[in-house]
């Protein structure tokens, strides 16, 4: 389809009345409760929450930028009150060891943590139980690998099962190798921290050509993997395929999901196709039933300028596919997403671009599922000084978040899009969204410029270009439709701007938030806070 600006006029009266029955209005005020300013350095920078429970809750901080990687995190204890109580900070020692994160094993918290034995040539993983106290329990190594150099480290996934039973580790070599085969080290451990299965799996494909998507584990230990894997020695979307007298383009990948259950290096292997389109992201996960739902976006043509989503069950037991949906955006769709992204973007092809991530998935009792995703993308501008040196500055955009509700068989409900646009320069702990599903709808906390605020919705969003025009804001889609807008808290309230990227759901009805003054080079506004809905 080409657009044009009659093409818009039209579409724009056609949707007019539908916009109107969009109730945006006040709802109910959440309760925000926030805690002091914490007396922080000015290289640590609150990273994670990691367990909430009747006693308060803990969360990790780094040092470095903004979190980068580094040898010390700290563990900070708060009281129901949010009043910190204790904190515990953990440097590498003697022995080259590093602290990687902290995360919740069977409601316990852990912290992953790396040695380097040069001696030895090798690499080891360790998980470090602590308790309610910040007292540290025996580390139990989880995986070991040869190293020889930097491009050794593997990188990795940790996915948690629906009861919360097992938690899957997903070690990784991905260094663009033209000369070795794709290799991956998965670990599964249950609540207890207690090995269930280890096993190196490999592909017969070198790195270069191999992407591996996303995971999932289930309650009884199975991993899931999906893999694009190239056909050709360079990881080409399309190729050229005869059809009749025509040549036509086709997808040069296939689309693997590998089942994996530590018995042996086999794996069991599933491929997945869409007719006539190409896949241009997806992600698994498994549902309460045991089921697996495969979820993304697709593209008509091989420039991966996205047209729709699908959706793929498969059956937990048999692994084979039952299911299989796809719906495209409409042209209100393409409309709400504004003419920036679909026709400067895309010179004139209808359709959005494919940097999307998959935010948040959610699966009611009734067995249908809503996925929450945003368009996440980076630019890089690079500027000369008068001496000739280069300043490359990375600006990190978050935009529009797509709503898909799933019927309990797997078809597309509807899709609902939230017009938003974020852009902030050399940091993205202040970009994208946290979402808290409700009986009633969905709840997603972001940042917002005021303006936008003022505005009826579904007139073109301003991007938010200054902190100091920064509030956020709380949006309920509920389950009709409808929605309603509530202002959380601004710069007025507090020095502190609200990191929605880091901030996650902690109960049916909260959501734990972290805070903190954007100029990162002065006495900094650190907090912790709760929304209660």
């Amino acid at each position: 389809m080409k657009s044009s600006k009659t093409f818009r006029t039209f579409l724009f009266f056609s949707i007019f009345f539908t916009i109107l029955q969009l109730h945006l209005v006040a709802q109910q005020t959440p309760e925000v409760m926030m805690s002091q300013n914490l007396k922080m350095s000015r290289s640590e920078f609150l990273n994670d929450h990691v367990i909430s429970d009747s006693e308060g809750h803990i969360v990790v901080s780094r040092q470095g930028f903004l979190g980068a990687r580094n040898s010390t995190i700290s563990l900070k204890r708060f009281n129901k009150k949010l009043n910190l109580e204790k904190e515990l900070e953990l440097k590498a020692d003697q022995k080259n060891i590093y602290y990687l994160n902290a995360m919740n094993i069977g409601n316990k918290v852990y912290v992953l943590s790396q040695e380097k034995d040069a001696k030895n040539d090798k690499l080891k993983y360790f998980l470090v139980p602590f308790d309610n106290s910040l007292k540290a329990g025996k580390p139990k190594k989880i995986a070991e690998f040869v190293f020889e150099k930097r491009s050794d480290e593997p990188e990795y996934m940790v996915n948690y099962s629906q009861d919360s039973s097992m938690t899957s580790f997903v070690f990784f070599l991905d260094n663009n190798s033209k000369k070795e085969n794709f290799e991956m080290f998965v670990t599964v451990i249950n609540k207890e921290n207690e090995k269930v299965w280890d096993n190196k799996v490999r592909v017969n494909k070198f790195q270069n050509v191999i992407q591996l998507l996303s995971s999932s584990v289930n309650n009884e230990g199975n991993v899931y993997l999906i893999m694009k894997e190239y056909e050709g020695e360079k990881a080409k979307e399309s190729k050229k395929v005869e059809k009749g007298d025509d040549k036509i383009d086709k997808p040069a990948y296939e689309m693997m999901i590998y089942k994996l259950n530590g018995l042996s290096e086999n794996k069991k292997e599933i491929k997945i196709a869409l007719k006539n389109s190409f896949i241009a992201n997806c992600n698994i996960k498994v549902l309460p039933n045991g089921d697996m739902n495969v979820l993304g976006m697709y593209s008509s043509s091989k420039k991966l300028l996205v047209n729709g989503v699908f959706s793929i069950k498969l059956h937990g037991v048999t692994d084979s596919i039952y299911q299989s949906s796809k719906k495209d955006f409409t042209e209100q769709d393409l409309y709400v997403l504004s003419e920036e992204d679909v026709t400067k973007k895309n010179k004139g092809d209808e359709g959005i671009d494919s940097k999307f991530d998959f935010l948040d998935f959610h699966t009611r009792k009734d067995g249908s599922t809503t996925i929450v995703m945003e368009e996440n993308y980076i630019t890089v501008v690079a500027t000369r000084s008068g001496n000739g040196a280069v300043t490359y500055t990375y600006y990190y955009h978050t935009n529009e978040a797509i709503v898909i509700n799933l019927e309990s068989s797997g078809e597309i409900r509807n899709i609902a899009i939230l017009p938003k646009k974020q852009k902030f320069a050399n940091v993205q702990y202040f970009n994208s969204s946290v979402v808290l599903f409700t009986d009633d709808g969905l709840h997603l906390v972001h940042l917002d410029d005021i303006d936008n605020f003022q505005k009826p919705y579904g007139e073109k969003v301003k991007r938010i270009s200054s902190f100091k025009d920064c509030v956020a804001v709380d949006i309920f889609l509920k389950n009709d439709g409808t929605l309603e807008r509530t202002l959380l808290m601004s710069r007025e309230d507090t020095k502190a701007i609200i990191l929605p990227k880091i901030s996650k759901k902690i109960s049916s009805n909260e959501i734990f938030f972290f805070a903190m003054n954007p100029n990162f080079f002065s006495s900094k506004d650190n907090r912790v806070g709760i929304i209660k809905y």
